[in-house]
């Protein structure tokens, strides 16, 4: 038996909730649209205000269901489908397979707790720290649709760089993002027709309004990728035959710099990929070598003669990348939109973001996304740029575009306006802070940003030997002696380890006082941005924020 909460299935709750045939839903909301932009000019925020009826359900933006195919093949313990005693099974733990990577570039790679106790009890894993092994099999993906979860972005990821570093072993393929890329759309296609009753790949918001009214999951396809596009004489070429297989989210970078854009660091050891990546791509290097004459040194103070052959990211005197678009990456974002293309600015430098804006502002303000978000001024213990400034998410709000929070085991200041006591260190406690900030504060649309599969930590527990697992020392001790409220629940001593657990996380929110309706909005809001993109008269949303306003809401965390 999988593992699973004691959560009631959201999935009868349909039946309390008033349908509307997609198409008329759709009008209407058009129609609402062209109302307040004939009144004001401009549109209001997505996500403001109520859903219309029968729209309510959760969305994860950011799962890669298919994680096993990537970096080289054999690094992800268990299978995202078939009998649990099997897909499930537990793993050796040694060097026989992905368990070498515990004791050699396991700390590199930061593939976590290493417990190879799978079925049929799950006491090693999954849990919120647990990353090289399954997280998203069938039976957790049906359970999570049934507690709630109406749409996914189903990431297809791969790093050629991050491949590269695995040993032999642990790799049956050679290192090719547009073959993995490729075999992941080919999988979730078959899974599509093995489950053909409750998962539905969509390719459009029309598709997906009409398989959320009838029961079934709707999946977007979406690739995570920095070198999709690697051997491609014609990338927009490659693109299109990306969208001609389902694609329709796209993140032109992932962890290092490529010919189209400079990406956002946010790890140390992911200067030593950067650094792979140009000795990889030495076409590349010319332009890097230009940056660091204009700039003269590295951030770090030491000035080599050729910083690209080094530490590779090329940083400002704020430790940003000094990188935005390319000219090749103008065109493909330009392709992007000329496809109805959904732009995942996720990884992108900040100064790539602010070209991709200065785009979207000249395309009528197409809509920008951040399907997996963390947030400079709310969590100080994350390093490196892609944890982003305010600027970045006033520039996503005003294109009507929506972001994913992570659910990451994250130190996170105190939000005054969040209703929940920040007083429990990389829990659902640090989550609400962040999820009440960005919707309320900021004025968001808000999903889940799980990162399934995709080598990052989830929430920690409250209660157990691994509470307020982001708190230190004494601090730590106190927090967890302090917490109340158990749910019962496997999420209250393992956190939230496999996508099944989403109704669990619910739950808990509700039970420390957390509002929960804009998650309850996250396939909703998705889906009217995703209708702008096909309206060729959006316009400017009107509401703002004032960054200072906002950061003077937030407090250290106790």
């Amino acid at each position: 038996m999988l593992p699973r909460g004691r959560v009631a299935a959201r999935g009868r709750d349909r039946r309390e909730e008033p349908r509307i045939r997609p198409a008329t839903r759709r009008n209407l909301t058009i129609l609402a649209g062209l109302l307040l932009a004939g009144c004001r000019g401009e549109v209001e925020a997505m996500g403001e205000g109520p859903p219309p009826p029968g729209t309510r359900g959760l969305a994860d933006y950011h799962v890669h269901q298919f994680a096993s195919e990537s970096l080289g093949g054999r690094w992800l313990w268990g299978e995202p489908d078939g009998p649990p005693a099997e897909a499930l099974a537990p793993c050796s733990g040694r060097g026989i397979d992905h368990g070498f990577l515990a004791s050699s570039e396991g700390p590199f790679l930061n593939l976590g707790r290493h417990d190879a106790r799978g079925h049929p009890d799950y006491e090693g894993w999954p849990r919120w720290d647990s990353l090289s092994h399954q997280q998203v099999h069938a039976g957790w993906l049906k359970e999570a649709h049934a507690q709630g979860l109406d749409l996914m972005i189903l990431s297809a990821m791969d790093q050629s760089d991050f491949c590269a570093l695995m040993p032999d072993r642990l790799r049956d393929r050679p290192c090719d993002d547009f073959a993995s890329v490729k075999r992941q759309i080919a999988l979730a296609r078959a899974f599509e027709r093995r489950h053909a009753d409750w998962y539905d790949v969509v390719e459009s918001p029309a598709e997906a309004r009409a398989a959320i009214a009838e029961g079934r999951l709707a999946v977007v396809l979406a690739v995570e990728a920095g070198d999709v596009f690697d051997g491609a004489d014609d990338p927009l070429a490659r693109l299109a035959e990306l969208h001609a297989l389902g694609v329709r989210v796209l993140q032109p970078v992932h962890e290092t710099d490529n010919r189209f854009a400079g990406a956002a660091w946010h790890s140390p050891p992911l200067w030593a990929l950067e650094t792979s990546h140009f000795r990889r791509h030495p076409e590349e290097r010319e332009a890097q070598r230009r940056l660091e004459r204009e700039d003269g040194c590295h951030r770090n103070g030491s000035c080599p003669a050729h910083t690209a052959d080094v530490a590779g990211f090329v940083l400002d005197e704020a430790g940003l990348n000094r990188r935005g678009l390319t000219a090749l990456g103008e065109a493909l974002i330009g392709a992007m939109m000329d496809l109805g293309m959904i732009v995942d600015v996720a990884h992108l430098s900040e100064r790539s973001i602010a070209d991709a804006h200065r785009m979207a502002r000249a395309r009528s303000w197409y809509p920008l996304f951040v399907s997996h978000a963390h947030f400079r001024d709310l969590e100080p213990d994350e390093v490196g740029e892609w944890s982003y400034g305010l600027g970045v998410y006033q520039q996503v709000l005003e294109t009507g575009g929506v972001v994913g929070v992570r659910s990451s085991a994250s130190v996170t200041r105190t939000y005054t306006g969040s209703g929940v006591a920040n007083d429990c260190a990389g829990s659902s406690k640090s989550f609400a802070q962040r999820l009440a900030f960005v919707s309320r504060e900021l004025g968001l649309g808000v999903g889940f940003a799980s990162d399934f599969g995709g080598l990052a930590t989830n929430l920690a527990p409250r209660f157990g030997a691994e509470a307020c697992a982001d708190a230190s020392g004494g601090r730590r001790r106190r927090q967890a002696e302090a917490q109340t409220g158990r749910t019962g629940l496997r999420i209250d001593q393992r956190g939230w380890g496999h996508i099944g657990q989403v109704g669990e996380v619910m739950q808990e929110l509700r039970q420390i006082g957390a509002d929960t309706a804009p998650l309850a909005q996250g396939a909703e809001v998705f889906l009217r941005m995703w209708e702008r993109v096909e309206d060729p008269g959006r316009r400017r949303v009107l509401r703002t924020f004032d960054p200072d306003a906002a950061r003077a809401t937030l407090t250290d965390p106790g």
